[in-house]
């Protein structure tokens, strides 16, 4: 079965970046950073301005883990 993804995005004035969060609705699989990874390689290449930082991707999953996910 397919699995619904949800990608919002936000700008961070701050870190002058755009935040870009991946919403899963079942537990994380290794793909979901591939597929976050691909998201955020189009947001730099697409949206991102010159003077702006590398894009930040988060992916938030719905089943608790223990290990620690690193940001891409």
């Amino acid at each position: 079965m397919a699995t619904a993804t949800f990608l919002p995005f936000f700008y961070h004035r701050g870190l002058q970046c755009l935040i870009a969060f991946e919403l899963k609705a079942d537990k994380f699989k290794p793909e979901h950073l591939g597929q976050l990874g691909f998201y955020l390689e189009a947001l730099d290449r697409d949206e991102k301005k010159p003077e702006e930082n590398p894009n930040i991707g988060i992916c938030i999953v719905k089943i608790k883990t223990a290990k620690l996910l690193s940001m891409l």
